[in-house]
């Protein structure tokens, strides 16, 4: 009896430490649990931020491609004009060689 009454206690003291092991172990995965939702929440924040920089970038890179086009126009019309005056002296220039060579 009293070996029975031994492995009885045993046997609670087993069960006593498997229920405190187990407490541990749901307090472990309830802080495993809080800390992955912070990192979430901190990870959202960090790619809202991350499009708004993007926005920003991108809205910014529409204005100097604008500006650039518009550049590119003004250089442009400013080349057609500067040719449309050195044919005109070249045609110029010829009509003069001409009658010098008359």
């Amino acid at each position: 009896m009293q070996m029975f009454n031994e492995e009885k206690k045993k046997m609670k003291e087993l069960l006593l430490d498997s229920q405190t092991d187990g407490n541990d172990l749901k307090a472990e995965v309830a802080d495993m649990n809080e800390q992955m939702v912070l990192e979430r929440e901190r990870l959202e924040a960090q790619m809202e931020a991350m499009r708004s920089e993007e926005e920003r970038v991108v809205e910014e890179l529409k204005g100097e491609l604008k500006e650039a086009v518009v550049e590119a126009g003004t250089y442009r019309q400013k080349f057609e004009t500067t040719k449309e005056d050195l044919l005109k002296e070249r045609s110029y220039a010829d009509t003069t060689k001409k009658r010098f060579d008359s």
